[in-house]
């Protein structure tokens, strides 16, 4: 073992014959480059009270939960999305918990004579169990449930919510135990949506469904089950298009359309070979008729347990239009028409099998977001007359599908076609595929009729990385130490539409997230905030902002700080370092003011291993830290010998033989943090 330093040497060398030869005088140190602080959670202690010390910081996982308003909100999220649960019962409260776009509640009923029987609705309950684990890195799992009984039958009736770090959507399983005697009646899940308030206003929401959109504000009784939509390919000896498959659309999106060109939506998804059944059913009290899912799920024996999983999302949406045609592939008449960005005029052909080249569209490859679903729909209309009227035939340039407009003489939009998940799309989809993505359109006409087309349009759904307006900047700067109590926060905020702003500020020093400032209407600066609630050294606090302009928020991550030092042994070096590890509890003696040993805590006989902070090895094993080591293990009144007085955690670093490590700037590796105790 190398002591602390100077090691001076020459090299020494003899040959065969006996010649010798000695070189200059040498010389290296040897030195320890570490930092040691700690400190206790409180600076006064009394009876039968367990000192701790504080914990090390860490960094924010990019996947995680929280608890808020004292445990009735789950909170979890990852890269992409946030989502919110109400604790008592397990219902999802989407997008946040006091600005939601709509309540997702569990059902569970029988069918008798195929007539729906409700057993429990999850919104009608509470006192749920809950399970979360995570493991910080790649996903979470929050399990919610209940033991419940319904006509002498028992049962465990569960929610479990899954999240990856990667997913752009939510996970979610129904499950339920039998718990007792078969149960032989024919159950069935349920998933509700109601309060429905895309982007928090209540009106112009529909939804799109078997692919046709309804107005959820008008009254509306509507049935779907098992959901296609036929894909028709091109017979080039025939020159016609035929039916050669059908693809199940088990989904629906609920929407509002923000503008013409961008839009909010959410969407619920299941495995199409459920046996499912879809309702759209208007409900007094309810502005925008739930819509809900139900799934069979047939009896269950004794011990049985059976479950599925459906997938949520909301997103945003926006639009585009193609803006330029292949030239050696066009219509007959006027094909600049149909990427003039207008519905007002139209290029059109009265022969068959007609293929316009769409090659350009308004899409500028800027990445603003994660891409979910793509989409074509055209604008047209038709004249003349036959037995079959004429139909535009629409497809990626790639792609072995078309799909079909069979259009009026009203000029009207076509549904939306969704190409996403087409054999030969990109998987996944960048802003750049959009950009480049040709769409051909054709002429099916069999009689004398005239084809009109005066637009073509993409819809690209997908979630935004951050919703407008921008919060940066914050200051102390997310897991900062050594700040002082009661200091003043710092964070800037920019809405890109000049529209003024409520910075909301927030903490949850009280154990749920609570106000504690506001600036109101407010422009495009930094703004300052006094955190008065942290008032005590040697702790975390967390706080965070919601910005909001009117029409849309943001929130910020949660950031936190450190009020004093945090207790930890850090290897700045570029070695790794072994020391004996020495932490105790000592008393002050006033009467001849010297520091007596009252808990040899940890007095290590072997040496530890801190490894030196190596960009390329596992992050944190530079760092170790105390609390793990030292919490648990020292109560006030094993120091009840010595009485009253001032006590402190006193840690250092040393050799074999005792001695304390020196750094390079001869300051021992030695840490201490004084508290009082006082017995009574």
């Amino acid at each position: 073992t190398w002591l602390v330093g100077q090691y001076n040497y020459t090299i020494w060398a003899v040959d065969n014959s006996g010649s010798t030869n000695n070189s200059s005088e040498y010389s290296f140190n040897v030195s320890s480059q570490a930092i040691i602080s700690v400190c206790t959670f409180k600076d006064e202690y009394g009876n039968n009270e367990t000192i701790n010390l504080t914990d090390p910081p860490s960094q924010s996982p990019d996947i995680g939960y929280e608890l808020l308003d004292n445990g009735d909100v789950l909170h979890i999220w990852n890269m992409y999305d946030s989502y919110y649960f109400d604790t008592s019962n397990g219902i999802q409260l989407t997008n946040h918990y006091d600005e939601y776009w709509s309540h997702n509640v569990l059902i569970l009923g029988y069918y008798n004579n195929n007539q729906w029987n409700l057993i429990y609705r999850s919104d009608e309950l509470s006192g749920f169990n809950k399970n979360i684990t995570t493991n910080d890195e790649t996903y979470v799992n929050a399990t919610l449930w209940k033991d419940l009984s319904y006509m002498g039958y028992d049962f465990r009736l569960a929610i479990r919510y899954h999240l990856g770090v990667d997913d752009n959507e939510l996970t979610v399983i129904p499950y339920i135990k039998n718990l007792g005697q078969n149960i032989p009646y024919n159950l069935g899940f349920a998933w509700e949506i109601n309060d429905i308030q895309v982007d928090m206003t209540p009106s112009g929401d529909y939804i799109e469904i078997n692919d046709t959109a309804y107005d959820l504000n008008d009254t509306l009784d509507l049935t779907f089950t098992n959901m296609t939509i036929p894909i028709y390919c091109w017979d080039n000896t025939t020159n016609e298009t035929y039916i050669c498959d059908y693809i199940p659309i088990p989904y629906f999106y609920i929407r509002e359309d923000m503008s013409e060109t961008t839009g909010e939506s959410l969407y619920l998804r299941w495995n199409e070979s459920l046996d499912y059944k879809v309702t759209v059913k208007s409900e007094e009290g309810e502005y925008n008729a739930p819509v809900t899912l139900g799934i069979k799920i047939g009896t269950l024996n004794a011990g049985q347990e059976k479950y599925t999983s459906i997938f949520w999302h909301d997103a945003s949406e926006i639009s585009y239009y193609y803006d330029n045609y292949d030239y050696y592939n066009t219509w007959a008449n006027n094909p600049g028409n149909m990427v003039d960005g207008s519905t007002s005029s139209f290029a059109s052909t009265p022969s068959n099998n007609d293929v316009e080249m769409c090659i350009s569209n308004t899409c500028t490859g800027s990445d603003i977001g994660t891409i979910s679903k793509i989409e074509f729909r055209c604008h047209g209309k038709y004249s003349g007359n036959g037995f079959n009227p004429p139909d535009i035939g629409l497809r990626a340039a790639w792609s072995s599908d078309s799909h079909i407009f069979s259009p009026t003489t009203t000029a009207d939009w076509s549904s939306w076609y969704d190409i996403t998940n087409d054999n030969n799309a990109p998987d996944p989809w960048t802003w750049n595929d959009v950009d480049n993505l040709i769409c051909e359109v054709r002429s099916i006409i069999q009689g004398t009729y005239t084809l009109y087309c005066s637009k073509v349009e993409i819809r690209v759904t997908y979630t935004p990385p951050n919703e407008a307006p921008f919060i940066s900047n914050p200051y102390p700067a997310d897991g900062a130490t050594g700040v002082i109590t009661q200091p003043l926060l710092n964070i800037s905020v920019i809405d890109t539409d000049g529209d003024s702003m409520n910075v909301t500020w927030l903490s949850n020093s009280s154990g749920s997230w609570q106000v504690f400032g506001t600036n109101n209407s407010v422009g495009n600066c930094t703004y300052h905030q006094v955190f008065s609630n942290a008032s005590k050294n040697c702790m975390w606090w967390y706080w965070k902002v919601n910005v909001s302009d009117g029409v849309n928020y943001n929130e910020s991550s949660v950031y936190k700080f450190y009020t004093g030092c945090e207790s930890k042994i850090t290897n700045t070096g570029s070695t790794d370092i072994k020391v004996y590890l020495l932490m105790q509890i000592q008393f002050y003696n006033t009467s001849n003011c010297t520091w007596v040993v009252a808990d040899d805590t940890i007095n290590e006989p072997s040496p530890r291993t801190i490894k030196w902070e190596d960009p390329a090895g596992t992050p944190g094993q530079h760092i170790l830290a105390l609390d793990t080591i030292f919490n648990g293990l020292v109560n006030t009144n094993d120091l009840s010998g010595y009485g009253n007085g001032t006590y402190r955690v006193y840690v250092c670093l040393r050799d074999p033989d005792g001695n304390v490590l020196v750094c390079d700037d001869e300051t021992e590796l030695v840490a201490t943090y004084e508290f009082t105790v006082t017995f009574g």
